[in-house]
């Protein structure tokens, strides 16, 4: 399989994978439902992947562009389908949290932002 040896694979079926995988002969795919608990991060991860890819494919001059207008289309269906005290968790401002740090300590002094 182009890219992928055999072995464990935790990936949502989707059908470029379904064609990679029945393009290589002698391969057993195992194959199972995932449950309410497991889908949640499957799905997200699943998302996360085909969005990165989605995102570098766009024309570097307007992917800064592209990627907030995509990025705020795909948390408004998120919002939308949350409850309402939910949904404004989730809409994004278009600026990234490089850190935070305390009043007190030094300049160099900085803290990971953590949601």
């Amino acid at each position: 399989m182009a890219g992928r040896p055999e072995g464990v694979y935790e990936h949502l079926i989707t059908e470029e994978f379904a064609r990679a995988v029945d393009a290589v002969t002698g391969l057993e795919q195992i194959i199972a439902t995932v449950d309410d608990e497991e889908a949640r991060a499957a799905r997200a991860r699943h998302l996360a992947r085909e969005i990165e890819r989605g995102l570098a494919s766009l024309p570097a001059a307007q992917r800064a562009k592209h990627a907030r207008a995509l990025t705020a289309k795909l948390l408004d269906v998120l919002a939308d389908a949350l409850k309402p005290a939910d949904a404004e968790l989730v809409r994004a401002r278009h600026d990234v949290c490089r850190g935070v740090r305390s009043m007190k300590l030094t300049s160099t002094s900085m803290l990971p932002c953590r949601p």
